[in-house]
């Protein structure tokens, strides 16, 4: 018994184990471990790459909002591929999955246009051919109001409905989309502050804030409507 060695301290030789099995060593497999780690900066490359060029559009005063979230989700789908640059191949998959071919073509352009900012730099990522079509969306052709339009459909709403607050309102509404330019929306979400010597400022835009310059008499008919708003929600 006291010669005989505690099973633990054993000194046991390792089975051989062929070239082929190597994988299934404790040492584990230093290729796998150098792919993962490709794959990893790639998913990081790409990422960062995206976080980038939202930031830059972003500051040339597009919101960004939808375009960068397809794009993030571009990245992650290139990342699984373990692609470290934009390859065409993978962009026309990833961008099939979407159910109709107009958001086929709206995801492939987002990956296209990405892809040509990052080709001023580096060539190496492949520029996806429009085998979806245009992502643009034909559109109508606008009516241009003439002027004897216009004046017809400010006088018909100062004269429409009962004698209350919204036939002022409605034909300022349209004289002031008439001589500025003004979007509904820009129209619709303006307040008193917003009314100055040298115009209106803009803050609920599309883009950035801005300002948009008025005509002296434009300036008295806005400003005249807004007052009687005022008056008309404080009684």
């Amino acid at each position: 018994a006291a010669g005989c060695v505690a099973a633990r301290h054993r000194f046991i030789a390792p089975s051989p184990i062929d070239r082929d099995h190597a994988d299934l060593r404790q040492g584990r497999y230093f290729g796998a471990t150098r792919s993962h780690s490709a794959m990893a900066r790639g998913a990081i490359m790409l990422t960062a790459a995206v976080r980038s060029y939202v930031e830059m559009r972003k500051a040339c005063g597009c919101s960004f909002r939808i375009q960068s979230s397809l794009l993030r989700r571009f990245a992650e789908f290139s990342d699984k591929k373990g692609d470290r640059f934009v390859r065409a191949s993978t962009a026309v998959e990833w961008a099939a999955g979407a159910p109709s071919v107009y958001q086929r073509a709206r995801r492939l352009g987002n990956v296209i246009r990405f892809c040509r900012y990052l080709r001023a730099e580096d060539a190496r990522h492949e520029l996806p051919p429009t085998v979806f079509g245009s992502d643009h969306r034909p559109r109508r052709v606008p009516y241009i109001f003439s002027r004897e339009d216009i004046q017809r459909l400010v006088r018909a709403a100062s004269q429409s409905g009962y004698r209350t607050l919204r036939r002022d309102t409605y034909s300022t509404l349209f004289s002031l989309l008439a001589c500025t330019g003004l979007r509904v929306s820009e129209a619709i979400n303006l307040r008193y502050s917003d009314i100055n010597p040298d115009g209106l400022v803009i803050r609920h835009s599309k883009f950035k804030k801005y300002a948009a310059p008025l005509t002296m008499s434009a300036l008295c008919l806005a400003t005249a409507n807004l007052r009687a708003g005022n008056k008309n929600r404080s009684a």
